[in-house]
């Protein structure tokens, strides 16, 4: 050996690993309000619900069982990733969609994921 040292950035800085804590899937998603939704063309809506239900799979399979969150049944079912209330929460108010004019989204294909995993 020469003599010389390797630099490691992690020992030389003083770096220390992070503690690894439990993670839900709040944690790792992504909320749009209405208008920004609305914001959104048919590809970047569908590319959405397609990272959530696969961020929401990925936490099954690493075995965070946890019960279905709301939106992920929404977004099952072809809806958008808000509740009526949420668009629409006084009538005064006028934003968003009326009731009687609340139509499913077309974000994709429909797929159901298990409630818990096994």
């Amino acid at each position: 050996m020469d003599g010389t040292r390797k630099y490691h950035p992690d020992e030389d800085a003083g770096v220390q690993e992070p503690e690894v804590g439990s993670v839900s899937f709040e944690d790792i998603s992504l909320d749009f309000t209405w208008d920004e939704w609305q914001d959104l063309d048919s590809a970047q809506r569908t590319l959405y619900r397609d990272v959530m239900l696969e961020n929401y799979s990925s936490l099954m399979f690493l075995g965070h069982c946890t019960t279905k969150p709301e939106m992920i049944f929404k977004l099952e079912h072809g809806f958008g990733p808000w509740s009526l209330a949420e668009v629409y929460p006084e009538p005064s108010r006028g934003r968003g969609p009326k009731p009687e004019q609340w139509v499913q989204e077309d974000v994709g294909r429909k797929v159901d994921l298990p409630e818990k995993c096994s």
